[in-house]
């Protein structure tokens, strides 16, 4: 139950920083930077075009469905978006308004991913200022993650560690048949797997993300969120 322990006392150890987030607007006519060149409201083009000048990226290509909604399709190289290490994968939200945030998506073992965590809080913290960190806990108490938030008044970066938890083989039911039998061995393989690319933790993986959007659209979601928090907490009150 290593990895389990583990689990716990990362979460536990992790600091909590003072934090303070500002939301000062870019000046005119100077867009946000998000990450490298992408910049905050970027046309699907301009997403495409500079995707190409992006290391690790293979091949990109804008996609249109039958409604007009436009996507990014992306190839990557051996290695995809390598940093520190970490095999990363672009994630690009473009709406209406342009590119609105992008993520970098990767994952290690446990036990390396807590330390790559740490490394990316370090430097980010270097980069944007001191950061804030948040546990996230499941309702029983149950960790299952950590983020540290860090802004430099524009740009507003998450960081987060997700813990992925290895497939857990169980018999069939009784009465399944062949059918029952192939979804138990299917799982025990997937098990089996998981714990052998990751002996030491058990199968257990980390996730990092890195999610980089502008510092006034995530203090605009806090503010609504606490509206509607307090709108709710109002109608249990007049409840009481």
């Amino acid at each position: 139950m290593r990895a389990i322990h583990f689990v716990l006392a990362i979460i536990a150890a992790a600091p909590v920083a003072a934090w303070s987030q500002g939301t000062e607007a870019a000046p005119e006519g100077k867009a946000i930077t998000l990450w490298g060149s992408f910049k905050y409201g970027m046309s699907p083009e301009e997403v495409v075009t500079t995707l190409q000048s992006v290391e690790g990226v293979k091949r990109a290509k804008l996609k249109q469905n039958r409604k007009g909604a436009k996507s990014v399709d992306i190839d990557y190289h051996k290695g995809a978006v390598s940093i520190f290490g970490l095999s990363n994968t672009l994630g690009l939200a473009i709406g209406p308004q342009g590119l609105s945030y992008l993520t970098l998506n990767s994952e290690a073992c446990l036990f390396e991913a807590r330390e790559k965590y740490d490394k990316l809080t370090e430097l980010l913290g270097e980069k944007y200022g001191a950061g804030k960190t948040v546990k996230r806990l499941e309702p029983g108490g149950q960790p299952v993650g950590i983020d540290n938030h860090f802004s430099d008044g524009q740009t507003h970066v998450t960081l987060a560690l997700d813990i992925d938890h290895p497939p857990v083989a169980a018999p069939a039911p009784p009465g399944s048949g062949q059918i029952g039998a192939l979804a138990e061995a299917l799982l025990q393989s997937a098990q089996d797997n998981a714990i052998e690319a990751c002996p030491s933790e058990q199968g257990f993986k980390g996730l990092i993300t890195i999610r980089y959007e502008a510092a006034a659209d995530v203090a605009a979601r806090d503010e609504r969120q606490q509206k509607l928090e307090e709108a709710e907490r109002k109608a249990a009150l007049s409840k009481l």
